[in-house]
């Protein structure tokens, strides 16, 4: 859970009484905290999130958007079609160390493309420039990729390779958990 509140002005139009209504948006929290430590460090008191969108026939798509956090900065495109289907992109940096407990990314860039059905989504997900420090390991040019099936349960596989103080570092498997939720 997060408190705080957010502002920032937006946008509401239509060209036409048959166009679809236009949405823009460029919110600032203010305050943000979360009880979650590495959600703090991730968003910081003051996460901006911008976007732009269109409602028509009762369904609203992100065109595109950024979000910029103490320790992320992201852009992304999608769409989502009146079918249920979705398409986008994203891309981000970290900008800096975030503590997830017990480990420290240090620093990543990711790149995912979203597919599938608004029930049924299908991630890519390919991370480069990594870096990760655990129990007294530090792992660097970690890259790898991840993809995954979101629905009822969520399913997928991962690759991770790097090089670490004591030689090459690879890992990789399935993703599974139950409910999806």
């Amino acid at each position: 859970p997060l408190t705080g509140s957010a502002q920032g002005p937006f946008r509401v139009r239509a060209e036409s009484a048959r166009a679809p209504i236009r949405i823009s948006a460029d919110i600032e929290g203010r305050g943000i905290a979360s009880n979650e430590a590495t959600l703090n460090a991730l968003m910081g008191p003051s996460p901006r999130v911008s976007l732009v969108g269109a409602l028509s026939n009762g369904r609203f798509a992100i065109e595109s958007g950024s979000v910029q956090m103490a320790g992320l900065r992201a852009s992304m495109t999608g769409r989502i079609a009146d079918s249920g289907a979705v398409s986008g992109r994203a891309t981000g940096v970290l900008s800096r160390a975030i503590d997830v407990g017990g480990a420290v990314i240090e620093a990543a860039a990711f790149t995912a493309d979203v597919a599938g059905t608004i029930t049924r989504p299908v991630v890519d997900l390919r991370l480069s420039d990594g870096a990760v420090s655990t129990a007294g390991v530090s792992v660097r040019d970690l890259s790898g990729m991840a993809n995954a099936t979101f629905g009822e349960a969520i399913e997928g596989r991962f690759a991770l390779a790097g090089d670490s103080d004591t030689g090459p570092f690879r890992a990789s498997g399935r993703i599974e958990a139950g409910e999806g939720d």
